[in-house]
């Protein structure tokens, strides 16, 4: 039994090794690119944004052309339904 369990304690530290060393690979390579994933993150959250404002401010102005809007949707659809 005491072979088997030096044998385990070996494996364990040797991945235990390669997962730091993975690890540690990831971390430098993200790193270098966080400031540019965060800066595409906060521009689609902004257009998000900015479209729910102008779908809200078509909503309260009366301007909303629901029917028409799912005229235009379903032109590309494979399954078309008659709009009344």
């Amino acid at each position: 039994m005491l072979l088997g369990d030096s044998m385990t304690e070996v494996l364990v530290g040797h991945l235990n090794a390669t997962i730091v060393g993975t690890i540690d690979d990831f971390v430098k390579q993200a790193q270098g690119k966080l400031s540019g994933i965060l800066a595409d993150a906060g521009n689609l959250g902004a257009s998000a944004v900015k479209e729910i404002a102008k779908g809200l401010e078509a909503v309260v102005n009366g301007k909303l052309d629901a029917k028409g809007d799912a005229r235009r949707g379903s032109e590309n659809h494979c399954c078309r339904q008659s709009i009344a």
